[in-house]
Order: C-alpha cells, then sequence, then structure tokens
C-alpha cells in the first residue's frame, strides 16, 4: 500500500517525491534513474508510475538562473 494520502509539508534536507510530492527518506527510498538523475520514491506504487512516463514527474537537476 502506498502511502501517497499522507503526504506531509516539504522539509528541510528531504527530498520530494517527483509524483505525489511527500517528503522522501533517502535511505529507504526506492529510486529510479532518468537522464543520470538518481529519483527517490515514497513507495513502490509512485516509482511504477514515474517507470512508465519518466519525463513527466522529472525536473531538471540543479537549474541554473538566467540573469539579464
Amino acid at each position: 500500500m502506498c502511502c501517497c494520502s499522507n503526504k506531509s509539508e516539504n522539509v528541510e534536507g528531504k527530498l520530494k517525491d517527483p509524483v505525489c510530492g511527500m517528503n522522501v527518506d533517502t535511505a529507504t527510498a526506492n529510486k529510479s534513474q532518468y537522464e543520470d538523475v538518481t529519483y527517490s520514491f515514497c513507495c513502490g506504487g509512485c516509482k511504477r508510475t514515474f517507470d512508465t512516463s519518466p519525463r513527466q514527474y522529472a525536473t531538471p537537476s540543479n537549474p541554473v538562473p538566467v540573469r539579464s
């Protein structure tokens, strides 16, 4: 059973599941690689959802701000 129904606020220093937005403990997280980036998930269900359509959930890692 997935824990997505228990979403919590973003906590400093924690990763967020890109599918449901839950805070993720990296020590116990389910993980997937996409375009050389490791994504962490709260449960196997969110990992499977991501793996089915990673482009929909992937975000650029460390985006560089554009300055004018």
